[in-house]
C-alpha cells in the first residue's frame, strides 16, 4: 500500500511516500538535505527495537535530487518493459 506521509522528524515540506513491503519493513522516499546537498532518499526501514520502531536501514540509495528526472525516466521504461514481459498489469 501506497500512503504519503509526513514526518515528525523532518521538514513539514519534505513529502514521504510508504510502501508497505514485508510484515516490519517499508520502503520510503523522501527528499532531505545532508552536507548542504538536496538529496532524494528511497530507503527500507525495519522494526528494530522491541517498541517496534521503525529505523532506517543500509538498503536504499540517496541520489541528488536534480537527477530525479532521469530517474523516473528509467523507472517508466523498467514499467514499460515488465508490461511487456507481462509481469505488470495495465492498470498497475
Amino acid at each position: 500500500m501506497l500512503r504519503a506521509q509526513v514526518t515528525p522528524q523532518r521538514s513539514e515540506l519534505t513529502p514521504v511516500l510508504e510502501a508497505d513491503q514485508i510484515v516490519g519493513e517499508e520502503v520510503r522516499v523522501s527528499i532531505d538535505e545532508f552536507r548542504g546537498h538536496v538529496l532524494l532518499d528511497i530507503r527500507v526501514f525495519a522494526d528494530f527495537t522491541p517498541a517496534r520502531v521503525r529505523m532506517p536501514t543500509k538498503k536504499g540509495i540517496s541520489i541528488q535530487v536534480v537527477q530525479l528526472p532521469d530517474l523516473i525516466k528509467a523507472l517508466q521504461d523498467a514499467a514499460a518493459t515488465a508490461r511487456k514481459l507481462g509481469l505488470l498489469s495495465d492498470g498497475r
